[in-house]
């Protein structure tokens, strides 16, 4: 009798122990992130802005055309003496030309020490967080650099590609839980060639470093 109680007390035991195991894996689980990673050669800072560009919609984006990307995020250093600000712009339907200001991002972002590197980090499966309210699960996304001159985006410097005609062929396709998808990875991901820059279009303060585009990554963890 008292050995069948041992195996019953045994079995038990283990059974709770399963359970209590199963449990404490959902409730101490962090959930799931997204981090954009935009890095130039030199640093951010100057007369530009530093935008990632979105498309809730999948499709490709050209960084040129307006209607082909429904989101913006953006940062803008102005001076050492002034805060950077990083915002999000939206359009409500995805032809428009418009931009609208929905919010600032500064506690979703950072910049590195060395000033080279912006990087915007959002949890995924939390509905209150403004990247969720505008992105479903799959999306496209491009890197770009503008100048200051002409409202929210500027003129156009340099993104992911060796030229602004060529950005839908480097527009990255993601799963908000997975990361960008590797069969429809553009080539040299996630580095961009240096030196590419569209010349013309850089304001005479803006020293080129801080407008060549280095690499863009995106991942999950």
């Amino acid at each position: 009798m008292k050995k069948y109680c041992l195996y019953f007390i045994l079995i038990t035991f283990i059974f709770l122990t399963s359970c209590a195991s199963e449990g404490t894996t959902v409730t101490d689980s962090k959930g799931k992130y997204i981090s954009f990673t935009l890095s130039v050669k030199g640093q951010l800072k100057g007369d530009a802005y530093y935008c990632i560009l979105l498309n809730s919609e999948s499709t490709k984006i050209q960084v040129d055309d307006v209607s082909t990307f429904t989101d913006v995020i953006r940062f803008y250093h102005p001076s050492e003496m002034q805060p950077s600000t990083f915002i999000w712009y939206h359009k409500a339907n995805p032809t428009d030309q418009i931009l609208t200001y929905i919010t600032e991002l500064d506690i979703y972002a950072s910049v590195s020490e060395d000033g080279s590197t912006i990087t915007y980090t959002f949890p995924v499966d939390n509905n209150s967080v403004v990247f969720n309210n505008y992105i479903p699960n799959l999306f496209t996304a491009q890197a770009l650099i503008t100048n200051t001159n002409g409202g929210e985006l500027g003129r156009f410097i340099d993104c992911m590609g060796p030229d602004l005609s060529s950005s839908t062929l480097y527009t990255i396709a993601v799963d908000k839980t997975k990361g960008p998808i590797g069969s429809l990875l553009p080539a040299g991901y996630p580095n961009d060639r240096i030196g590419d820059c569209e010349s013309s279009n850089i304001s005479s303060n803006t020293p080129y470093d801080n407008v060549d585009i280095t690499s863009f990554r995106i991942f999950t963890y």
